[in-house]
């Protein structure tokens, strides 16, 4: 994954993905089991002042702990990124 300014045109055999500006857990996964990873990250999130954003518009999430992950395999480490809110956080809709 590259940044890239809005200028620029994809090249060839690559894909656009926009990741909307938010506020992300990070973490890396490395090597091993994913699963233990994400159960790390729910454990984490269970104990923190946060909670995965989700919203209507955004059908992909899957709650933790990650029922299945689509990753390279000979992948020794990836970023995993989760969109996430502060639990007290309220949306007020007008």
């Amino acid at each position: 994954m590259f940044h890239v300014s809005e200028e620029q045109e994809v090249p060839p055999g690559f894909v656009e993905f926009v990741i909307p500006e938010m506020t992300y857990l990070v973490t890396a996964h490395e090597g091993g089991s994913i699963e233990a990873t994400y159960m790390q990250v729910n454990e984490w999130l269970e104990f923190s002042e946060y909670v995965p954003y989700t919203s209507d518009d955004q059908p992909y999430y899957d709650a933790l702990p990650i029922k299945h992950e689509k990753y390279e395999t000979d992948a020794e480490r990836f970023e995993i990124r989760i969109p996430i809110i502060n639990k007290n956080y309220k949306i007020v809709l007008r």
